[in-house]
Order: C-alpha cells, then structure tokens, then sequence
C-alpha cells in the first residue's frame, strides 16, 4: 500500500441488534462469522486500521446488481443440472438467500469500509 494510501472493503454485516431468529438461524449456518458494524469496525481497528468512512449498500444495490442477475443464472443452471441433486440443493440455497434479504434486508446487510492504515504503510 502506498503511503497514506486507504482500502476499501465490504462485509457482510448486521445492521441492528434484535434481528428475528429465523435470519438468525440461516446466517448461522452459511456464515457464522458475520459480526455487526460496530464489531467489524473495532476487528479493523485491531487489526492496525482507523475508519475513514463506512456506508451501507442500498437495496436496488443488492437486487440489481447481483440477486436478479443471479436469480435468471439459476433458473437456467436448474434446467441444465435438473438430474443432480446435489446442484439443485446448492441452487435452491441460493434462492433461499434471495427469499431471505427480501424478508429480512432491514436486519443485514454489505457494509462498505474504507480504512487507512493506522501505523504508516503496511
């Protein structure tokens, strides 16, 4: 990294504290490290970096830059792997996460961070 340079990061990210149990239970068991702002902030900040700024991506981010994009993908890798189980599971999962950001989206989200290094250059 260049000297005063900064980096730039997203993270998957609670954005309240009292999310329902349902969201809870599925983040759980597809990513159990995932932690809220304030938690990836402080991880940062131990790990050398100072926040310079932090912002959360919108809705339409998600849903139209990845999840209807990923959602016509799927529907057409369910046609061609329609014999596989296993690849139906995985696809089928993938739908699931859609269902689940359209229900729970006022819970989570990606977080967008940029750091600058607190020491000098790393």
């Amino acid at each position: 990294m260049k000297s005063n340079g900064v980096i730039a990061v997203t993270e998957l990210s609670w954005t309240k504290d009292d999310f329902p149990k349902e969201i809870s239970e599925f983040w759980e068991s597809e990513y159990f490290e995932m932690q809220s702002i304030e938690e990836n902030i402080k991880t940062a900040n131990e790990c050398g970096y100072h926040l310079e700024a932090h912002l959360t991506l919108t809705e339409s981010d998600w849903f139209d830059n990845y999840y209807i994009p990923m959602k016509h993908r799927i529907n057409q890798l369910k046609v061609k792997y329609k014999d596989s189980e296993e690849t139906l599971r995985v696809l089928n999962n993938e739908l699931k996460e859609i269902m689940m950001y359209k229900k729970y989206s006022a819970y989570y989200g990606y977080e967008f961070f940029i750091l600058r290094p607190s020491f000098g250059v790393i």
